[in-house]
């Protein structure tokens, strides 16, 4: 039985977490989805609906960074940030770049 298909919106928000929280694999991300319900809702996911596969990460991704989704939901990120004042050159590596 073929699982549904993964949004990009859900694989983008769900790479988020992984970088926010160092989560070591999304193999392992995949594994907590199953029971950890901030997860789940920050993914808009439903309390009974099944986790997706790791492997839905490996396969979507050129189809996200040929669209450039990772780099627009970063720049919108940034320009929110930088609206609320919310940046500073005081601790920041690329400052000097």
């Amino acid at each position: 039985m073929r699982r549904a298909s993964v949004p990009s919106e859900r694989l983008l928000k769900a790479s988020l977490l992984i970088a926010l929280y160092s989560v070591r694999s999304e193999h392992t991300f995949c594994e907590k989805l199953e029971s950890h319900l901030p997860y789940r809702w920050f993914l808009d996911m439903a309390l009974l609906e099944r986790s997706f596969d790791a492997t839905v990460f490996t396969k979507n991704r050129p189809q996200l960074l040929a669209h450039d989704a990772d780099r627009i939901l970063f720049d919108e990120v940034v320009w929110t940030a930088d609206q609320g004042e919310m940046l500073s050159d005081e601790h920041s590596a690329w400052t000097s770049l």
